[in-house]
């Protein structure tokens, strides 16, 4: 999966950089660009392969989601991954059926409630 394939354009509002504080970038996705739940989900999981990025939010449907980035990390950059990983799900969200995503959320949604 190549995260950064197309990923061109940084003037959109998907990931906005809000901070930086101790040596760490914050940054802000705008989680209603997503369909469903599966796409935030997967989405959000595929963030957690990435070890430039910390998730820092734990409720895939909130209107926003936080990461920080050490910023070491040039900002353009972990918005160019995030917005290929975006891309990745769009791709996948294409793929599956929807009860294809229904069956990958009952096997990977660490985010439901009991």
């Amino acid at each position: 999966m190549n995260a950064f394939a197309g990923a061109s354009d940084l003037n959109d509002e998907f990931i906005t950089h809000t901070a930086l504080r101790n040596g760490k970038n914050h940054f802000t996705i705008d989680m209603s660009t997503f369909e469903n739940r599966f796409e935030k989900v997967y989405f959000i999981m595929q963030l957690y392969h990435y070890n430039e990025v910390v998730v820092t939010s734990s409720d895939p449907e909130s209107k926003s989601f936080k990461i920080t980035a050490e910023a070491s990390f040039p900002v353009s950059h972990i918005q160019t991954m995030v917005r290929g990983i975006r891309k990745d799900t769009n791709r996948k969200a294409d793929e599956l059926t929807a009860e294809q995503e229904a069956q990958w959320l009952e096997e990977n949604d660490k985010f439901k409630r009991k």
